[in-house]
């Protein structure tokens, strides 16, 4: 059995993967367990890798996969073709649906929706932030008994201290590398017309 974290995931993008995505407080997750367990030793006849990822510590995965119930099961192949499987999760469906390849009759997931696209790896990565804001929160409520609104104002100030900043930096970014061309002055053609009226006038008075 692997198990598939944010580090190494990536390894499940070549060759065919089956995953399941569970929580140790999930209870059918805990019933599945064993089943998952037991089909995981007769893999090798497939030629699937068996694996799990934990949700409760790999957010950023969870979301990645757009994961929304538990357990959820995930068949991958070369990395390019992400399926969800929604048989029963009976040792002898799960085996049938490799060695027939009954795979090949679910629809993949749009390519917007795949894991290693770019939607998704934001998605991954807001998560992963999300979570690591929440463990640090938890720590200094926790360890140093500061209060949640001391903590909230504090995050509200960072934030619009780093909009500023970016804008700032945005700004001088644009002056550098595209400075304002220097207008050119406007000619009044109307007073030019004028003038050169006159300037003629003038210059055939002088001939007379």
């Amino acid at each position: 059995m692997e198990v598939l974290t944010e580090g190494n995931w990536t390894a499940a993008l070549e060759g065919q993967w089956f995953v399941e995505f569970y929580a140790p407080w999930c209870g059918a997750c805990r019933s599945f367990e064993p089943i998952w367990q037991q089909f995981s030793e007769q893999r090798q006849p497939f030629d699937t890798k068996i694996a799990k990822v934990d949700t409760s510590t790999e957010t950023g995965l969870a979301a990645r996969f757009f994961v929304s119930q538990l357990p959820t099961l995930y068949h991958i192949k070369d990395g390019s073709e992400f399926r969800k499987y929604s048989g029963k999760r009976r040792i002898d469906n799960l085996e049938k649906f490799l060695a027939d390849q009954e795979w090949k009759d679910i629809e993949p997931v749009v390519w917007y929706m795949k894991p290693n696209s770019l939607p998704m790896e934001a998605a991954g990565l807001l998560a992963s932030i999300g979570e690591k804001m929440r463990l640090m929160i938890n720590f200094l409520t926790d360890t140093y008994s500061i209060p949640m609104w001391a903590i909230v104002i504090a995050l509200i100030a960072i934030t619009i201290l780093m909009g500023v900043f970016l804008g700032l930096s945005m700004v001088f970014i644009g002056g550098v590398f595209f400075p304002p061309k220097a207008k050119k002055p406007r000619v009044d053609t109307k007073k030019e017309a004028v003038v050169d009226q006159n300037t003629a006038v003038n210059d055939s008075k002088k001939d007379k």
